[in-house]
């Protein structure tokens, strides 16, 4: 019991750690979207940049991604628990090096099929002329950012072994660096170039130096992650040939078979940004829309499953079947506790949102009405990701994929069908909101898939505390209130930037409050460990269950 209580409290407490340094990754990442939209303002080349700068990280969660730790770390804590540190540093070798050859073929057949994709993303503009010299300026930013897929791979391998280690901080946070370090190549620029062009006048200059400082940017993420991996004594020590012994030539089955897993959502994402782009400005109103939309998920289910991840692997690996429910139960509350109130939040505050990000040259109503209905729609949408990402990492951790896999290939299918709908509605503001309700629907079939497996893994012990989930329902609606006096206040067309940024700060920390309030009175007053209320409940004893909620909380 004190066991499964001291491994709970951590898994609270790294899930706290992650969420604050991904909180950083990921404002930093808005930070960058933000300033080229207002750099380079609302033109195809903001689209053509904008697009080709998350290309290689497309192409490389295609082949690994989110996978990648959900494969890796199970299979090294396993061989770090059976056969000791020597033997996992070995595997570790053995899988980053057949990584690191998968990601030098994918690199070079990126470069093949530049001018095809380079097609793909300029197709939507109007002006032929202007097509052909975008054309040549994408092939030219893909040739310049297709080293990033290596530096991804690295950068992943090192983030998985930190995490094998119970080290989490700077694997989440050092994703900082890659934005800081284009935000300083978007300064250099202003600097020294002119920015008042688009892709029929902008010259290669300017062009080198954002694919460039974009790559640099990219491979300074990826050596603090290396130097991350070292510190926690996994060093990445990559095994270029030889032949690897039967758990890493399984764990490299496994990788394969959850392909799929990676590439549906990356490919959707694609086919999304070639819509998108067939919009002036609209490739930052989808990438800003979604920097929004992942800071939720990346706070609640990601930083809650890559902090609970080993824990639930050791649980399965045991078949400790009444820990690895507990575990579930409480990774699902926290996903809760923060997909709910941000969801509220950006119902509410979508449009104040999207006026105070539109800055510089994207000071536009059409882009501003555009950004502010996809705020509010993957408002809704990142509650569904977040569940969809608990899930299928409470499966991988089980080692299994089939499920996981389908739920990506219903995701791909519903998103292919929807944003070919999207092409069928008038470009502009009608066009871009239909292309944020596809990642809902999308996000939706996809927890679907993941949720119907699961429920039968964890039977018979109870899927969901649903106490808890209703107190944490009524603290989100106690919101309300404070939300909604605040939202019509910001809406006073009398306030400038400055007094918007107060109003929207000022009603949510208040809002917030009555949420903290609210979900303190519904869960009580806190009388023991969290680790005895999972252990108390976690045998699916319903007389347990409610004694055991009021002391975890």
């Amino acid at each position: 019991m004190r066991q499964r209580a001291s491994a709970l409290s951590a898994d609270a407490t790294n899930s706290a750690v992650v969420a604050g340094w991904t909180l950083v990754s990921r404002a930093s990442g808005l930070a960058r979207v933000v300033l080229v939209g207002a750099v380079l303002g609302p033109t195809f080349l903001t689209n053509i940049f904008l697009s080709t700068s998350v290309v290689p990280n497309l192409v490389y969660t295609t082949i690994a991604g989110p996978v990648l730790g959900m494969v890796v770390v199970p299979a090294v804590v396993r061989a770090l628990a059976a056969d000791g540190p020597e033997q996992a540093l070995k595997l570790l070798s053995q899988i980053t090096g057949y990584l690191l050859r998968i990601a030098g073929v994918v690199m070079g057949m990126l470069l093949i099929a530049s001018p095809g994709i380079a097609w793909l993303l300029t197709a939507g503009m109007p002006d032929p002329a202007a097509r052909g010299r975008g054309l040549l300026l994408t092939v030219l930013l893909l040739a310049l950012v297709a080293p990033q897929v290596v530096l991804y791979m690295l950068a992943g391998v090192a983030t998985a072994a930190q995490q094998v280690q119970g080290r989490f901080a700077l694997a989440a946070g050092a994703p900082a660096l890659e934005n800081v370090g284009l935000i300083a190549t978007l300064a250099f620029v202003v600097l020294t170039q002119s920015t008042d062009v688009d892709t029929a006048n902008a010259p290669l200059g300017l062009v080198i130096i954002l694919g460039a400082g974009n790559t640099l940017s990219v491979g300074l993420h990826a050596a603090a992650q290396l130097w991350g991996a070292a510190r926690a004594g996994m060093p990445v020590r990559p095994r270029l040939g030889g032949r690897s012994d039967p758990i890493a030539a399984e764990t490299a089955k496994r990788i394969r078979a959850s392909l799929p897993v990676a590439a549906n959502p990356a490919l959707a994402y694609f086919g999304r940004l070639a819509v998108a782009a067939t919009v002036p400005g609209g490739v930052f109103v989808l990438q800003a829309s979604y920097s929004i939309y992942n800071v939720p998920t990346a706070l609640g289910a990601k930083a809650v499953s890559s902090a609970a991840l080993p824990g639930l692997s050791r649980a399965a690996a045991a078949h400790d079947a009444p820990g690895y429910a507990s575990s579930w139960r409480q990774a699902a509350m926290y996903v809760g506790i923060v997909g709910l109130p941000a969801m509220a939040l950006l119902l509410a505050y979508a449009h104040p949102i999207a006026e105070i990000l539109s800055a510089g040259k994207l000071q536009s109503a059409e882009i501003i009405e555009s950004f502010a209905g996809s705020v509010a729609v993957l408002g809704v949408a990142q509650l569904v990701a977040g569940v969809h990402e608990i899930t299928r990492q409470a499966l991988f951790a089980r080692i299994e994929v089939d499920a996981p896999r389908r739920a990506s290939m219903t995701y791909l299918a519903v998103s292919a069908v929807s944003a070919g709908a999207a092409l069928l509605v008038p470009a502009g503001l009608p066009r871009l909101i239909a292309l944020s309700v596809t990642v809902l629907l999308s996000d939706f079939a996809a927890a679907a898939v993941v949720i119907a497996r699961l429920r039968k893994v964890i039977a018979p012990e109870r899927f969901l505390d649903v106490r808890r989930q209703v107190v944490v329902l009524v603290a989100t609606v106690a919101m309300a209130p404070a939300l909604l006096v605040s939202w019509a206040f910001s809406r006073d067309p009398a306030h400038g930037v400055f007094s918007e940024i107060a109003l929207v700060a000022a009603g949510s920390v208040v809002a917030l409050a009555c949420y903290v309030l609210a979900l303190r009175v519904g869960f009580g007053r806190p009388r023991g460990t969290s680790g005895e209320l999972e252990t108390a409940g976690g045998a699916g004893s319903d007389a347990s269950s409610d004694q055991a909620t009021r002391r975890e909380t």
